[in-house]
């Protein structure tokens, strides 16, 4: 009862961005909010994060940030990819977005650093620069969400403000975690073979977690489907190559 579809997820913060472009240009505290529920929803349909990391992810100060903008390191995963390394060299000074969570902070007790998703990079930083210090009064809790009192969300707050969020624009109640499971399910079903990247994806320490969970999804039922359109499309091929 609480299910919805990952398609349907994603078609949220479109809603929102309508409805603060139609709704709100003239109230900017509304309109603050409102674009933090857009970033929200982008985040959770895009990093697949527990709750926790949404509500704890800081943005300052610099020594303990999650997510941050900075030069790429000359070492590591991220400076070895092809892309980065070839706009490094172009562009030394250039910045991204990234996001690093300590070996303490995630729940397998390992460290996790990669670069924000390049959609999420508008979004975000409009709402840095613009929006989230019309929500904060007095010291900036350095969280990167806050509640309509300036505040970190708790843990019953990101719930209800999530719920919320899905009940309106997508016509049923969905918890923060059920986007975890949305994203897998979704991932799955186009990729039938791939566990390894749900796995990373999820930060599970053991590719057999994701088997355990997520593999009871995909039934008989489901399998048979995959059959058909695989026998329906091999038998294409062939005709289409008899001709």
């Amino acid at each position: 009862m609480k299910w919805v579809d990952y398609d349907a997820l994603c078609a949220i913060p479109e809603k929102l961005r309508n409805y603060r472009r139609d709704k709100l240009s003239g109230n900017r505290f509304r309109l603050a909010l409102a674009t933090r529920d857009q970033l929200l929803m982008d985040m959770l349909t895009m990093l697949a994060w527990r709750p926790r990391h949404i509500r704890e992810c800081r943005l300052k100060p610099r020594r303990v940030a999650n997510l941050f903008k900075v030069g790429i390191p000359k070492n590591g995963p991220i400076a070895n990819r092809r892309p980065i390394k070839e706009a490094s060299r172009i562009s030394p000074q250039l910045k991204f977005w990234q996001i690093r969570f300590r070996p303490e902070e995630t729940k397998t007790g390992r460290p996790v650093r990669f670069l924000a998703p390049s959609q999420l990079t508008t979004l975000l930083e409009e709402y840095i620069d613009h929006h989230r210090p019309l929500l904060f009064k007095g010291k900036d809790p350095g969280t990167l969400f806050l509640n309509s009192s300036g505040r970190p969300l708790t843990s019953y707050s990101l719930r209800y403000l999530v719920e919320n969020l899905t009940a309106r624009f997508a016509g049923r109640r969905v918890n923060p975690l059920s986007f975890r499971h949305a994203i897998a399910v979704k991932w799955l079903e186009d990729n039938t073979n791939n566990y390894m990247t749900p796995s990373k994806m999820l930060w599970h320490a053991d590719i057999r977690t994701v088997l355990k969970t997520y593999g009871v999804q995909f039934d008989e039922p489901r399998a048979a489907r995959r059959l058909n359109k695989w026998l329906a499309r091999n038998r294409k091929d062939k005709k289409t190559k008899g001709r």
